[in-house]
């Protein structure tokens, strides 16, 4: 639901289209191999080695591209600002990623499937996703965004497409939409997931983005080259747009499809949007001390372009989702009303943090395999970001 391949538009629908009944794609190195008739289905070795503290998943976009040819790549920074490519990176055919961990395994969501690379043994796998709702009917979703809850388990916000036919793009007129939540069944690693009741909030947009503050839980969703906030006491709850931000709840307009973060050693906001500059989309971000007005823009600056992954200038970098491996658990704390380091101490006793890593181990052998290619809005939905 991005507009991938030029400047953003209100018409970032068009991802919504894609799905997991997927299309043939080029052939390429993979460090993940098909085990089988579905090309989603994959394990193998990798050879990562994660040594920063921040994670970035985007996917790069040549000119002219479909969605089966984009190709989803991590990053690393110490500051937010810096960004590289993780060591031993092997980037795979893949759509508007998403990135979220938990022990020493890295989840890498795509378009109706999932990565899971274990930083320890060193090992990749992927599989299919679905989510159902309470009654086990299956749910259409597009562009998840992920989070650990305080049990530790998986909640995908995604913008809710059941009911959307066949080739249609789920963002598209003007009734609101519903951003729905589901939390990840136990055991299943990512792979299969329940619907909450909901929404947690209707609105125009597309690409949620969910994370925790310290003492709330917000909510970005995407609206064209737009960016609106919301925010909920509760993971679950009814999220509501900040007073500061009007009635649209226009945190930017500077870009869209983000990725927000909060910052407890600075104690400011990080949000990240994907822009058109210069001929192509980038990733520019934004420091903010809080959510009482829209982000001015000239705080933002691009942080990831097409030659930090050594591309051509020509390539679009997009749909970044960010991951802070030492965030604290997010723990609902009833009557706090705003976030900072006194609740930190608090945070990591009560849950722990969530993503402390080893880091990753050398693969014994990279291996070459068929794409994982993009696919059409089926039954089974698409994950985001």
């Amino acid at each position: 639901m991005r507009n991938l391949c030029g400047p953003l538009r209100s018409g970032l629908g068009v991802l919504a289209l894609v799905a997991v009944t997927e299309v043939a794609g080029p052939v390429r190195a993979d460090d993940c191999i098909p085990t089988g008739g579905d090309p989603r289905i994959c394990a193998g070795t990798h050879a990562l080695v994660v040594s920063e503290r921040y994670l970035l998943a985007v996917h790069a976009a040549p000119p002219g591209s479909t969605f089966a040819e984009h190709e989803t790549y991590l990053l690393e920074s110490a500051n937010g600002v810096d960004w590289g490519v993780v060591p031993g990176w092997q980037p795979y055919f893949g759509s508007v990623p998403e990135v979220i961990a938990r022990d020493d395994l890295l989840y890498l969501f795509n378009p109706g499937k999932r990565r899971v690379y274990d930083l320890e043994a060193g090992t990749v796998t992927g599989s299919p996703v679905a989510i159902v709702d309470a009654d086990g009917a299956v749910v259409n979703y597009v562009d998840p965004s992920a989070i650990l809850d305080a049990g530790d388990e998986i909640v995908l916000f995604f913008l809710n497409s059941t009911g959307v036919p066949v080739g249609t793009d789920p963002a598209a007129g003007s009734d609101p939409k519903d951003f729905d939540s589901a939390t990840e069944n136990p055991g299943s690693l990512g792979l299969s997931f329940t619907m909450e009741e909901g929404p947690r909030v209707a609105a125009l947009g597309s690409d949620p983005d969910i994370f925790f503050d310290g003492s709330r839980f917000v909510l970005y969703v995407s609206y064209g080259s737009n960016t609106r906030a919301y925010f909920s006491a509760a993971l679950h709850g009814d999220y509501q747009a900040f007073p500061g931000l009007g009635s649209e709840a226009l945190l930017t307009g500077e870009g869209g499809v983000p990725a927000g973060h909060y910052d407890f050693v600075g104690e400011n906001y990080w949000t990240y949007v994907h822009a058109f500059e210069s001929g192509a989309n980038v990733v520019r971000r934004a420091p903010h001390d809080d959510f009482s007005a829209s982000i001015p823009s000239e705080s933002f600056a691009t942080v990831v372009a097409a030659d930090d992954l050594g591309l051509g200038e020509s390539t679009s970098v997009e749909s970044p989702s960010f991951l802070d491996r030492e965030a604290p658990a997010a723990v609902e704390l009833p009557g706090v009303q705003s976030p900072g380091l006194s609740l930190l101490a608090a945070l990591m006793v009560l849950g722990g943090l969530r993503r402390s890593w080893r880091g990753g181990v050398p693969a014994r052998n990279p291996h070459d395999s068929q794409a994982e290619p993009c696919s059409i809005n089926s039954s089974i939905g698409s994950p985001r970001r």
